[in-house]
């Protein structure tokens, strides 16, 4: 039985809350990554979903298939094929145009604790020429980077950015902007 609750919750009535589910033991399929959605409604919170792989940009914001392949993460509901039909399942207001890209914001990882966490930002290419050309990575969530200049505003660690990028301060900026 399906019915609407409200942000936050999908249709089946789970909560899809990060700070609801930091500490859940979720079943993710092979080849999917948790993402971090960003609701309108949520300000302060993330959504958390499943998203296979081949549909996010690697590192560079490049070579990411059109497309979308998603599950819920609450209810357990596999196959959403379009980015409206699982913002619909998902309670995601959508603005008039529904691209992936203007929310699906963030990876998600466990850290040292087992706790989920908000990662690095996804960059997405065309959101900003500066986001397109920046060369920034991930780090291997099983080693920490260490930072290149240990200075309190300067720190890499599992699921941020890495400071060897070419333009870490100005992608920095330019994606808080996008926030």
């Amino acid at each position: 039985m399906l019915f609407c609750i409200g942000s936050g919750f999908c249709q089946a009535g789970r909560d899809l809350r990060l700070s609801s589910l930091a500490s859940a033991s979720l079943d993710l399929r092979p080849g999917f990554m948790l993402v971090g959605v960003k609701s309108q409604s949520l300000q302060d919170n993330l959504l958390v979903c499943a998203v296979d792989h081949r549909f996010l940009p690697d590192e560079q914001g490049s070579n990411a298939l059109l497309g979308f392949l998603g599950n819920c993460v609450g209810c357990g509901q596999q196959g959403f094929r379009y980015f409206t039909e699982f913002a619909n399942h998902i309670n995601l207001k959508l603005s008039t145009q529904p691209k992936k890209q203007k929310h699906l914001k963030y990876h998600l990882y466990r850290n040292n604790s087992g706790v989920l966490a908000r990662g690095a930002p996804i960059c997405w290419r065309g959101h900003g020429n500066q986001v397109a050309n920046a060369s920034h990575s991930l780090t291997n969530y099983a080693e920490p980077v260490p930072p290149a200049n240990p200075t309190p505003l300067n720190q890499a660690g599992p699921g941020k950015m890495s400071t060897t990028g070419k333009c870490l301060h100005l992608c920095f900026v330019t994606l808080m902007s996008l926030c």
